[in-house]
């Protein structure tokens, strides 16, 4: 009895510690390029791709945000309210990077100065400036989103 107490308590703490690792491992989104992956804050629905990173003071180094639209259209973004500086990745449905823009600064007048895709873009990767540099994307090269059930993902 004494030992199937301790068996059930050995089992017990086992599921607790995986438990905890799966809380805390690796973010589950996750935007690849071929030296590189970023955690991606999803911005799907219209409020989140309006707001974008907005008013932020700060974004680690291994993170951006993916925006995510239902077509694949001309986009233009602007930095209004953005307080970091950033690069602007433009995707296709193919996921290929349709075009790069590095070092967009905060915008400081109103009107603020507009980024254009340049292309069709389906999806749109803000990151911290110069991290596009220093790995080497650029328009053509593939990406890989590792999100979970991503092919059913519908933008809200």
């Amino acid at each position: 009895m004494m030992k199937k107490n301790i068996f059930i308590l050995i089992l017990g703490a086992i599921a607790l510690v995986l438990t905890i690792l799966a809380a805390i491992g690796p973010a589950k989104e996750r935007v690849c390029f071929d030296k590189v992956c970023f955690k991606a804050e999803l911005a799907a629905s219209d409020y989140d791709r309006a707001r974008g990173l907005m008013f932020r003071k700060k974004l680690p180094e291994d993170s951006g945000m993916l925006f995510i639209f239902k077509d694949e259209a001309a986009r233009s973004f602007w930095m209004k309210d953005t307080l970091i500086p950033l690069d602007v990745i433009f995707i296709g449905a193919d996921k290929k990077v349709v075009s790069v823009f590095s070092d967009v600064l905060p915008c400081e007048n109103d009107p603020c100065p507009a980024i254009n895709s340049g292309g069709g873009s389906k999806y749109v990767l803000e990151i911290n400036a110069g991290l596009a540099q220093k790995y080497g994307i650029k328009e053509g090269d593939g990406v890989k989103f590792l999100i979970p059930n991503f092919s059913s993902f519908a933008p809200r």
